[in-house]
């Protein structure tokens, strides 16, 4: 007979803070990984003068076209209005950006690439540091990493209504 598995009882789930139980280290775990990606994709575009999260609203209104305002990238980027509205201000000042008005509405602004920012987000698109990371682990590993974080994402938003 096989011996019951106890999470609790197994130091390896509680490596990252073993006063705290395993549920609190795999969400500390989840934290480290994501700061990982992060600082791996930072060195990566350091010498581009721009920041994660710049790269990440080049990245979104270019995807959206010319359909990209302030209120969806805020959406797509989980940060508050006011937070991006300070980017946008930074990466306008910066020539990465335009914002404009839609003729149809007048309090409706659009953002847009300039040449500049364009030019930044076609020089990431050459590196890659993510995709090889991320596409080391296997086809079944990604399945399962992905169905388990949908999971947990799930029953987390379930928690804040």
């Amino acid at each position: 007979m096989s011996e019951a598995f106890n999470r609790e009882e197994k130091l390896t789930y509680r490596k990252y803070a073993p006063f705290m139980n395993s549920s609190y280290n795999l969400y500390v775990h989840i934290h480290m990984t994501q700061k990982a990606l992060l600082s791996a994709r930072h060195s990566e575009i350091k010498g581009l003068g721009i920041t994660i999260m710049e790269l990440a609203l080049l990245t979104i209104v270019s995807g959206l076209g010319g359909a990209a305002t302030p209120a969806e990238i805020s959406r797509l980027i989980m940060r508050r209005r006011s937070t991006v509205s300070g980017l946008l201000n930074r990466m306008e000042r910066n020539g990465l950006i335009k914002r404009s008005e839609y003729k149809n509405n007048k309090k409706l602004r659009k953002v847009t690439l300039t040449v500049k920012g364009q030019k930044v987000l076609d020089q990431t698109e050459e590196m890659d540091i993510i995709n090889d990371i991320i596409g080391s682990i296997s086809d079944d590993d990604f399945r399962r990493l992905w169905a388990l974080l949908e999971k947990l994402q799930e029953l987390a938003l379930k928690q804040t209504k």
